[in-house]
């Protein structure tokens, strides 16, 4: 009789295994998104891993793996009056005259200079962009 017991404590131990097991692999997949490209970074060590760019798709990156994502499109920048970016932009000449330029520009991020980018600014790697 106390075998049987001890079965069944051990079929619900391993069922509990299988169970906590299948949960923890599916949390350790995230997902790169369209018109994105990510650098993955252990939350644990704050590490980038420098040999890797991930392009949209989803990816294995385990429990303590998150991306950094910038986006891949084309953005828009205005330097005007009326502009949430910034202001016009105000320049002295040769002469002493004051000259203001109204700027519109459009960029878009280099995939293969991501790693360069977030090690020139880590702390603004993702807020501008």
């Amino acid at each position: 009789m106390a075998s049987k017991g001890c079965m069944g404590c051990f079929i619900c131990v391993y069922a509990v295994g299988i169970l906590v097991g299948i949960i923890l692999m599916s949390l350790s997949f995230k997902i790169v998104e369209l018109n994105r490209a990510a650098l993955r970074q252990n939350t644990f060590s704050r590490n980038i891993e420098s040999d890797k760019i991930y392009m949209p798709g989803r990816y294995y990156v385990g429990l303590t793996g998150k991306f950094i994502e910038y986006s891949t499109l084309w953005v828009g920048m205005d330097f005007n009056s009326g502009s949430s970016d910034s202001g016009l932009i105000s320049a002295q000449t040769a002469s002493k005259s004051t000259v203001s330029l109204d700027v519109s520009l459009m960029y878009r991020i280099k995939v293969e200079y991501l790693h360069n980018l977030y090690d020139a600014y880590p702390s603004q790697n993702q807020r501008a962009l």
